[in-house]
């Protein structure tokens, strides 16, 4: 992989609403993207009539799709690859991805345009706000990791991947349960990011057994943790500190408010359920202990706080 290790800068909006014609707005909006970042889209891959579902060359395949019918396009990937890049999942410098009615992705790698990264969180705000997006994230991960993939809920295969089991694991159940109702429904943060944007029943959702809610809880120490402002109509901007992350985590983890995939792994037939599986999300819910690796602070003090594993 040829950027391998160069830091990923990407935003997931979760949870946007679906109406005709947001696929066509999309597209527009993304090739405008393009274009004022200075880099040329030079791969895609849709799901959309008279398209096949595979990486091809953008200008060979931009006609067909333009002369779809945007409302039968299920999804779409656009991205500029890297120069002597040849696997679009890791090696874009600008990444656009809508599915239909589930997630948008937009991403930028910032040593290829100094200004991409301003570009992408200015577009990524247009959309959250056009379409009501009710829970999206902005992160940073080393190419190698698939910051895509994290978001996608795709496990990859890592050469010499020091990452926690629970990390992957934590990746590849957000797949099957993200896209239904359960984490969304009852507040559950995917993690603790650098940037993260909340609709109410994320700030309204209540601490292990307290009568606290996350806001309350963020604004009752905002030196520890961080600021909350209005960033469309329904989210709200949540940047915690980034050196707190990681006691922000054990905290949130313990009081029930962060996923982990323990929490929708049913025992088997002749097993007692784990300590940590959660059939009724909605009931109120502290950790025992000892709690998971990945969640106590002191797992990543040898680990850059800013970036996602």
């Amino acid at each position: 992989m040829v950027n391998a290790e160069t830091i990923g800068t990407l935003y997931a909006g979760h949870q946007w609403q679906w109406q005709p014609g947001r696929m066509k707005q999309g597209y527009e909006l993304c090739l405008r993207v393009f274009g004022e970042a200075g880099l040329e889209p030079n791969r895609i891959v849709a799901k959309a009539p008279h398209v096949a579902e595979k990486y091809r060359d953008f200008m060979a395949i931009r006609p067909t799709l333009e002369r779809s019918d945007f409302d039968q396009v299920k999804y779409f990937t656009i991205v500029h690859l890297a120069q002597g890049g040849f696997t679009p999942g890791y090696e874009w410098g600008l990444y656009w991805s809508m599915i239909c009615d589930r997630e948008l992705m937009l991403g930028a790698v910032p040593c290829f345009s100094a200004n991409a990264s301003a570009i992408v969180s200015c577009a990524f705000r247009t959309w959250a706000e056009m379409c009501q997006v009710r829970y999206g994230y902005c992160f940073h991960q080393q190419m190698k990791f698939g910051p895509v993939y994290h978001c996608l809920g795709v496990i990859l295969h890592v050469q010499r991947d020091s990452r926690h089991d629970d990390l992957t694991m934590n990746t590849s159940w957000w797949s099957g349960n993200a896209v239904g109702a359960s984490p969304y429904l009852h507040g559950l943060l995917r993690d603790v990011y650098p940037e993260s944007y909340l609709s109410q029943p994320y700030l309204d959702a209540r601490l292990g057994r307290s009568r606290t809610t996350l806001k309350e809880w963020i604004e009752a120490d905002p030196a520890r943790r961080g600021s909350l402002k209005p960033y469309t109509d329904i989210l709200t901007k949540w940047t915690p500190p980034v050196e707190k992350i990681p006691q922000i985590r054990e905290e949130l983890f313990r009081a029930g408010r962060v996923y982990f995939w323990q929490f929708f792994c049913p025992p088997g037939a002749n097993e007692q359920p784990g300590p940590f599986f959660r059939p009724e999300l909605s009931t109120p819910w502290e950790a025992p202990e000892p709690i998971p690796d990945i969640y106590r602070a002191d797992y990543w003090k040898d680990k850059d706080p800013s970036l996602t594993y």
